[in-house]
């Protein structure tokens, strides 16, 4: 990544300046699906979580921001090693039961050039309840 402003110019190698972010379409009904959506620069690695906890506030450095699912309770989705979109999709189907009204779930990202290398940041934590 190269910055150059009134100060001069700076480059940061292997640097990368997206931040990623979950979100969701909709809150999830059962019988529906829960719509996420996860955004991260193009070409970069990135693993997206689920969970159904609370959240945490968790450091993995050199990792960016925080871990909010914990790692003993995180479900990993997908891990994508070179998605080359800006924006990943992902619908997970909702089963027709109604015990799963006012479940808390937790979704999450980590996204960077190099995953295996500790490249990387933790997207935002999006918490909501299926209703």
């Amino acid at each position: 990544m190269v910055v150059q402003n009134q100060f001069g110019l700076g480059a940061l190698e292997a640097g990368f300046a997206v931040t990623p972010a979950v979100d969701i379409d909709a809150l999830p009904r059962p019988s529906t699906s829960l719509e996420m959506i996860y955004y991260q620069a193009p070409h970069t690695q990135m693993l997206a979580m689920i969970a159904f906890n609370t959240p945490q506030q968790l450091t993995f450095p050199p990792f960016e921001g925080t871990l909010c699912i914990a790692p003993h309770e995180a479900i990993n989705l997908v891990f994508l090693p070179g998605w080359i979109q800006s924006t990943f999709p992902l619908a997970l189907p909702i089963p027709n039961n109604p015990n799963l009204t006012g479940v808390d779930v937790l979704i999450q990202s980590v996204a960077g050039p190099s995953l295996w290398t500790l490249q990387g940041a933790f997207s935002n934590c999006k918490s909501f309840q299926i209703q």
